[in-house]
């Protein structure tokens, strides 16, 4: 599990590195769709949609929970996105260890046409790692309502805080997602 934090750490700080390196006008910073039309691409990584860094208490016994997300988001229109995300999980815990993968189509509605500091609407449909009773992750079907901000950093990169509605299959759960970046080019 280390290693997985590990390589996510880096991976934040190389998105944050190569943003810096790349030398834009502020004409060029603020992007905006009506100016582009579609194909602006975004992609996102954090932590969360599967319990992100976190315990679960399952009988008498505590697990280590952890989540790592990964989306790819296509602009079709001034303000229509869709892609695909893929969520790692990991579960760990009295010589337990469970790893699942869930993958969901999703769709997002910008409320404005610049992409750069847009408040967000975002719905997926797709198959969920869900922990059973047992400690193991089942696979269900299920979908998500959700919805951001987007917030400049540097460059291409943006700070998405975001908040979800989950139902996995009977279980319904809400998350704060609050180590979301995102790169559009």
């Amino acid at each position: 599990m280390k290693q997985v934090l590990f390589a996510f750490s880096i991976l934040a700080l190389g998105l944050s590195a190569s943003a810096k390196a790349v030398r834009t006008t502020e004409t060029q910073y603020t992007r905006t769709t009506s100016v582009y039309g579609g194909g602006l691409q975004e992609i996102q990584v954090g932590a969360g949609g599967g319990g992100s860094l976190s315990t679960v208490q399952i009988g008498d016994s505590t697990y280590t929970s952890m989540g790592l997300r990964g989306s790819y988001l296509y602009l079709f229109d001034t303000q229509i996105q869709a892609g695909g995300e893929l969520i790692y999980s990991s579960l760990s815990g009295n010589g337990l260890s469970q790893s699942g993968l869930s993958l969901v189509a999703e769709g997002v509605w910008n409320f404005d046409s610049n992409l750069d500091e847009a408040f967000y609407a975002k719905g997926g449909l797709g198959t969920f790692a869900v922990i059973n009773n047992e400690g193991k992750y089942d696979s269900k079907f299920g979908f998500f309502v959700g919805a951001g901000k987007r917030f400049p950093i540097s460059g291409l990169v943006h700070y998405e805080p975001e908040f979800r509605l989950y139902e996995k299959g009977s279980n319904s759960t809400f998350e704060l997602l609050f180590l979301n970046l995102s790169l559009i080019f």
